[in-house]
């Protein structure tokens, strides 16, 4: 069965990543390894309001497979 978790960043209006949490996590190793992934996502296409590029919210939803038995 999956762990699930929910990861939120902000794409500022120049297309990169800006803020980036967890809004529901894992651990703490696991929540550092996720937005580290995040914050490397390449450049967004910036979302315009008006035909100007404005930042926009996304919602990650998170699943990982996790071994019920760790092998020592």
């Amino acid at each position: 069965m999956p762990w699930r978790g929910i990861a939120t960043f902000t794409v500022r209006a120049d297309g990169l990543v800006g803020e980036a949490r967890m809004v529901r996590g894992f651990s703490y190793a696991l929540d550092a390894a996720v937005l580290a992934a995040v914050r490397q996502l390449p450049r967004f296409v910036p979302y315009c309001c008006d035909g100007q590029p404005a930042p926009y919210t996304f919602l990650l939803p998170i699943a990982l497979m996790v071994p019920a038995h760790p092998h020592p």
